[in-house]
């Protein structure tokens, strides 16, 4: 049967209150284009992110394990603003998620009403907005989950943002000492950006993947895309975050050139094929 749960958090305690039976929360999705997530890969239109054998994964949280009973959860008095998200159980398969924060919350809110007359609606009730499309669904039988956003899903389960995590001080501090890294500027450990710091946590898993060879390839590879990086002694210059942006761009290898016109890009975005 079809139920709606909500996801309580009340200090210490977590526990699941069924808001609604009968009825799904969301219209069916038909997912047909789906990419294993990759932190480099930009979604397009209808494509979701998948993550297969979820179940075995350390942040798989427990509600997805077990067998799906709806006598487990009871219809309890509850506060909104403990609702830390809504799981809606439907077509005997799906868990569909959606993550509640302020934007979706609705509490003693003054409307402008459209309707056969435009008037001032003064909302006692409280009230959650329901998203066209869940943040995450999962489904059973194929024991994968299917997400847009990382970091929208990572509140509820707890642990996956290990996906594309940020590089810790140390390692950054570690990259930046690099041998083939000449800071200037003044650039430092604490200069360096949010978007930069997860770069930086693949790159040194891909470095640590080449042997010396490889590693003197892909510095070629970026001094051939920017030479203006390059000092004398063969060091890339970082003064600023862009500076590290690029080069890190280069150890992920997201510079090409067309084959036609030959113009030197940079993908933005990338997924394996």
């Amino acid at each position: 049967m079809d139920q709606i749960l909500a996801h309580i958090k009340d200090g210490k305690e977590n526990y699941y209150v069924k808001l609604l039976s009968g009825q799904p929360l969301f219209p069916f999705i038909d997912i047909q284009e789906v990419f294993e997530y990759e932190p480099d890969t930009a979604l397009d239109g209808e494509q979701w992110y998948v993550i297969n054998n979820f179940s075995e994964k350390t942040y798989c949280i427990d509600l997805l394990k077990k067998p799906w009973d709806s006598t487990d959860y009871s219809c309890d008095k509850i506060d909104i603003d403990k609702i830390e998200y809504i799981c809606s159980y439907q077509e005997d398969n799906y868990f569909c998620f959606q993550k509640i924060n302020k934007k979706t919350l609705l509490k003693n809110k003054r409307l402008l009403s459209f309707g056969d007359r435009t008037k001032i609606d003064e909302q006692e009730k409280s009230m959650i907005v329901i998203s066209d499309i869940p943040d995450a669904i999962y489904d059973k039988e194929k024991d994968s989950l299917f997400f847009k956003k990382l970091e929208t899903i990572a509140s509820i389960f707890k642990g996956i943002d290990v996906l594309y995590r940020d590089a810790t001080n140390e390692e950054v501090e570690e990259f930046l000492n690099s041998d083939f890294v000449l800071l200037n500027n003044n650039f430092e450990v604490e200069k360096v950006g949010k978007l930069n710091r997860k770069r930086i946590a693949m790159a040194i898993e891909i470095m640590e993947a080449l042997d010396n060879n490889q590693k003197d390839d892909i510095f070629s590879y970026i001094r051939e895309y920017h030479p203006d990086l390059s000092d004398d002694n063969k060091k890339f210059k970082v003064c600023s975050n862009d500076d590290l942006k690029n080069v890190l761009y280069g150890i992920e290898q997201r510079y090409f050139t067309t084959p036609i016109t030959s113009e030197k890009k940079v993908a933005t975005s990338a997924m394996k094929v």
